[in-house]
């Protein structure tokens, strides 16, 4: 049973960092939206960013209560939030008090001849204490799930990882949900049973 942020098996990208991550959790915690809006646009593999190309797969991070400029029209912050994880996002953010400095729905990049990507949302905690917290609290909602949250296709888990801030040097602990894709499943696997996953999550955290 993993009770702390330590327990958890460790996520190593080649690079996950963030230009000034205490301003951003200021931000979130006071509501405080930036000087001029995000424009954000949708690629056609439900990709968002700021020209809509999958060949940018990162945007800038905002707050509950920011406005952004979706595909020409005004949205509320999660319009910032890719669709297949747009629901998932502010129930994680609702149950846990926590703080969600990125996320991925998952993309099928197959006719691209790229390698596709698996669907997560990245949390950051504010403390070392708020890392057990949530590694508790989420461990304990995973493990109460009914059947099916689970595919052939996905795998469910909770994995620590590093957030180095660039202003600062520092680094902020993070726990990453990942629907990975098991051994020996492809990626047609992966994509078909990927949203009935993900809805059994999000009904662990709307309960």
């Amino acid at each position: 049973m993993n009770t702390t942020w330590g327990d958890l098996p460790v996520l190593t990208r080649a690079t996950n960092e963030m230009g000034d991550v205490a301003g951003f959790v200021a931000r979130w915690e006071s509501g405080t939206a930036r000087r001029s809006r995000l424009a954000l646009r949708t690629s056609g593999f439900g990709n968002r960013n700021a020209d809509g190309s999958p060949e940018r797969p990162s945007a800038g991070a905002v707050v509950p209560g920011e406005g952004i400029v979706l595909d020409g029209e005004e949205a509320g912050w999660t319009g910032a939030l890719e669709d297949g994880v747009r629901e998932l996002v502010p129930a994680m953010v609702r149950a846990l008090d926590c703080v969600t400095y990125s996320s991925c729905q998952g993309h099928d990049y197959r006719a691209l001849g790229r390698p596709s990507r698996t669907r997560e949302v990245c949390l950051l905690a504010r403390t070392p204490e708020e890392a057990d917290r949530l590694t508790c609290e989420l461990g304990a909602r995973l493990r109460a799930a009914p059947a099916g949250l689970d595919g052939p296709g996905v795998r469910v888990g909770l994995l620590r990882e590093d957030l180095r801030c660039r202003t600062t040097g520092t680094h902020w602990r993070g726990l990453t949900l990942r629907f990975d894709r098991p051994a020996g499943a492809d990626w047609t696997e992966y994509f078909a049973d990927l949203d009935a996953s993900t809805a059994t999550v999000v009904a662990l955290f709307d309960a």
